[in-house]
């Protein structure tokens, strides 16, 4: 559907349980440009502890899709661990076993994303305040803003991955007129301003933090 509105590329991201080698196949055929796969650790009762979902189903519904691409598609594939307290030691045998298992041909990728649990007060004005010296001193405007459209399945369009607000339907309005809509454009001429932590919604969010210190290893075990 996406690319039928004129999206020039398409991805999403899963937590793999119905990825099977049917719905890999299907997915291929598609042309889905990319597949973020979020897994949580190497060991299973790491990823079980915090995904809640069968990590051998899950490791081998990745897998398969990994060789079915190999042999007849072109999707890139980012395998992408969200940093954490329970699983944090395990990041550098994650990264190796998945190295080994990408392609750099597709431009594959493994990700982390660090993210910290519950915080006390004290450390959450922390994030406040560099969120606010990180708005003010670089005065950009937040990718989900600007270079992503991010969907639901019923065509709903979100603000960002870390927001519920939803800013238009792709299936009911022209897509173009919801990136240049409203919505979104109050939200980037504030960041543009430097005015990021006005905004209640990105005031706090932990997705840019992580975004500034993300860690991407292409297949060939280069940090991007």
């Amino acid at each position: 559907m996406p690319k039928r509105k004129g999206f020039k590329g398409t991805g999403f991201a899963t937590n793999a349980t119905h990825l099977t080698r049917k719905k890999s196949k299907e997915l291929l055929e598609s042309g889905l440009d990319t597949l973020i796969v979020s897994l949580d650790g190497i060991k299973k009762e790491t990823h079980e502890s915090i995904r809640r979902v069968n990590f051998h189903k899950v490791m081998k519904n990745v897998l398969d899709f990994i060789d079915v691409r190999n042999a007849s598609g072109r999707t890139k594939v980012i395998v992408r661990m969200i940093r954490q307290d329970a699983n944090r030691e395990e990041w550098e045998e994650y990264r190796d076993y998945w190295l080994q298992k990408l392609d750099p041909h597709y431009g594959d990728q493994v990700a982390g994303y660090d993210v910290w649990g519950t915080e006390v007060e004290e450390k959450r004005l922390q994030r406040f305040n560099r969120l606010q010296e990180w708005s003010q001193t670089k005065k950009q405007v937040c990718p989900d803003l600007l270079e992503r459209m991010l969907l639901l399945i019923n065509g709903d369009v979100l603000l960002c991955c870390g927001s519920s607000q939803i800013m238009g339907n792709v299936l009911r309005e022209d897509p173009e007129v919801i990136y240049n809509g409203p919505g979104f454009s109050r939200h980037r001429e504030l960041m543009k301003q430097g005015k990021l932590t006005d905004l209640e919604c990105c005031k706090n969010c932990q997705v840019i933090l992580s975004s500034m210190d993300k860690e991407y290893i292409d297949a060939r075990g280069k940090k991007s």
